[in-house]
């Protein structure tokens, strides 16, 4: 555990972001906001839910000093092992676990532990390039390789801990955590779960609901498992996602949705009739008054009212029709994000029924760039800090409904290192 003074240093890493560094910029990845930074201010239009679509305004600027930001920055000359940062991990005992390009690092608030592959260690990791993290609810933390093998670090013992009897042989792409344990799953090996395999094809989510029942959403089939931990076949179909709101379980297809009640244990197929014919989903929310948002590959975001079946004007929530391709991700405040792949994002508040576009990415930096990559972390003080793959940092404050961006300017020593980043966490204290 580290020494009461490092963890106390931990405590004042107010930001931590991992980006890919150009070749200029060697040196510079991993930082912590520490005081003040200069910024500049996103345009953004705001708009109310009503019947009709409300005129759209721009924001104010953020005039709050306290706002501003220092970056302090670590690096390979601090012990990191190396300096284009994938993912980022705060655990339970106050370490910051980071992944780079080149081994798995451990920072106790004064230097860096580092792990790498070691081919006369069978438990080391396999890989030294790391793609992802996670602590589960026994403290192990969870290591994804590029390659896709998951290796488990036991905290207790200082070591990695061979938990994934197959994890040389199979690769998984995903992480979810029951309340019976680890599960483990993949668009093409099935999935694995306490040393089980279930040979299911592609697996696009595993999901538990309130009453702790497991359900598998495959290419094929919606499974449930029984007491003794079979995978049953439900329902046929291609399912991509599932919600659970107010005892309803809905379950998103490629066509469809699926409504199970968990209180009756009925089930009612709805064909979404309204939306464009052909039209392939790729995302859902559900919102209030029994209305549903809906990613789709090629027609935009769609909204439909299911207890009446009739399309909703997208315009009627966002001031604006919203097309291409749609992914939704909801942040840890339950504030819902669109991002269309455009360089921008839309946020909506599903409580106050308000929404924002914010323009994270300027548009020639899009043409350059395979993909936004944009990551959300939410503060206990209602802002959202946003990373963008080209565009830098931004920060969304609820309560005042502006966005500051923080961008690299090479005449900054203190400011970031790069506007092409990865990943952002918040710590348990509050801090981002």
């Amino acid at each position: 555990m580290p020494a009461k003074k490092n963890v106390m240093r931990l405590q004042q890493l107010f930001l931590l972001l991992g980006g890919l560094i150009l070749p200029s910029l060697t040196g510079q990845s991993v930082l912590s906001a520490l005081a003040k930074e200069t910024s500049s201010f996103l345009s953004v239009p705001e708009n109310h839910l009503h019947p009709s679509p409300t005129p759209v305004r721009n924001a104010n600027a953020d005039t709050d000093p306290s706002a501003n930001i220092r970056l302090e920055q670590l690096t390979t000359h601090d012990g990191l092992s190396q300096n284009t940062v994938r993912c980022l991990l705060q655990d339970r005992k106050g370490f910051i676990w980071v992944g780079t390009l080149n081994g798995l690092n451990r920072y106790d608030g004064r230097k860096f532990s580092v792990y790498r592959t070691n081919n006369g260690t069978p438990q080391s990791i396999s890989d030294n390039r790391i793609r992802s993290l996670y602590e589960d609810k026994k403290g192990m933390i969870w290591v994804k390789t590029v390659e896709g093998h998951f290796h488990c670090f036991d905290p207790g013992k200082e070591a990695f801990v061979n938990i994934v009897a197959d994890s040389a042989d199979l690769t998984y792409d995903h992480l979810y955590e029951g309340t019976k344990g680890v599960w483990l799953y993949s668009k093409s090996n099935g999935c694995l779960h306490n040393n089980r395999h279930y040979a299911l094809g592609t697996v696009h989510f595993i999901f538990e609901d309130p009453q702790q029942t497991t359900w598998i959403g495959t290419d094929r089939n919606l499974y449930k498992l029984d007491g003794r931990g079979n995978a049953i076949p439900v329902f046929e179909g291609n399912f991509i996602k599932a919600i659970t709101k107010d005892q309803q379980l809905y379950f998103l297809k490629k066509q469809g949705l699926l409504i199970y009640n968990l209180s009756t244990h009925t089930s009612a197929f709805n064909e979404l009739s309204p939306l464009p014919q052909g039209t392939i989903l790729t995302d859902a929310a559900i919102l209030a008054n029994n209305s549903i948002l809906l990613g789709t590959q090629q027609n935009g975001l769609q909204v439909i009212d299911l207890q009446n079946n009739v399309l909703i004007p997208v315009s009627r929530l966002f001031g604006e029709e919203i097309p291409g391709h749609i992914d939704i991700e909801t942040d840890q405040d339950q504030g819902i994000w669109i991002n269309n792949h455009s360089g921008n994002a839309w946020y909506f508040d599903p409580l106050q029924e308000f929404s924002q576009r914010i323009t994270l990415i300027p548009a020639n930096v899009m043409k350059v760039i395979d993909d936004c990559r944009f990551a959300f972390a939410a503060d206990h003080k209602g802002k959202v800090w946003i990373t963008t793959y080209g565009g830098g940092l931004c920060c969304f404050d609820k309560s005042t409904r502006q966005a500051q961006r923080f961008v690299y300017a090479p005449d900054n020593p203190n400011g970031l290192s790069t506007n092409y980043l990865l990943s952002v966490i918040a710590d348990r204290s509050g801090l981002i």
